[in-house]
C-alpha cells in the first residue's frame, strides 16, 4: 500500500514538474499603438495571421512581440499571437519580424578562473578571455495587429 502511494505521488509530482506554463513557453507583450480607437474583442478563432499587409484598406492596432523559448509549434504561437490580436479587436495580424538574435552568450571550455582560462595583452594589460563564446540565441516575433475598415 505504501508503494502504491507512493508510486502515485511520484506519478502526480512528475506531471506536475512537465506542465510548463504558457508564459514561460512564448514570453510576450501587446503595444496598442497611440491615437487608434479602442475596439472591443474579437473571436480569436476568426483573427487570420498574414505574412504580408492585405490590400483591403485597415488600420494598425498595435503590435504584438513574443519571444519563444524552446521548441513551440508554429500552431502553438500562430494560437498566442491570434489571442493578443483579439484581446486589440483585430480581424488580422500580420508577421513583420520573425528572426533569431543573439541574446547573450557563454563561455565553453576549460574554466575561465585557470591559468590557461584566460591570457594578457602585454600592450594594455588586460585580460582577456581565451575560451570559446557560444551564442545564445532567441527567436523574436512580431505581429502588427490590424483591424479592416470596411
Amino acid at each position: 500500500m505504501v508503494l502504491i502511494t507512493g508510486a502515485i505521488a511520484l506519478a502526480i509530482l512528475a506531471a506536475g514538474c512537465s506542465t510548463v506554463p504558457v508564459e514561460t513557453q512564448v514570453p510576450g507583450e501587446i503595444q496598442r499603438y497611440e491615437d487608434v480607437p479602442s475596439y472591443p474583442p474579437t473571436d480569436p478563432s476568426t483573427v487570420k495571421i498574414l505574412r504580408i499587409p492585405p490590400q483591403a484598406p485597415h488600420v494598425r492596432l498595435g503590435e504584438i512581440t513574443l519571444q519563444p523559448q524552446g521548441s513551440p509549434s508554429v500552431t502553438y504561437v500562430e494560437i498566442k499571437l491570434r489571442e493578443a490580436g483579439a484581446e486589440m479587436g483585430a480581424d488580422a495580424v500580420v508577421i513583420a519580424v520573425d528572426r533569431t538574435r543573439v541574446v547573450g552568450g557563454a563561455v565553453t571550455g576549460s574554466p575561465w578562473y585557470g591559468g590557461q582560462g584566460y591570457s594578457v595583452n602585454t600592450n594594455t594589460s588586460m585580460a582577456m578571455l581565451s575560451q570559446p563564446v557560444s551564442p545564445q540565441l532567441r527567436s523574436v516575433i512580431v505581429g502588427v495587429a490590424i483591424r479592416y475598415t470596411k
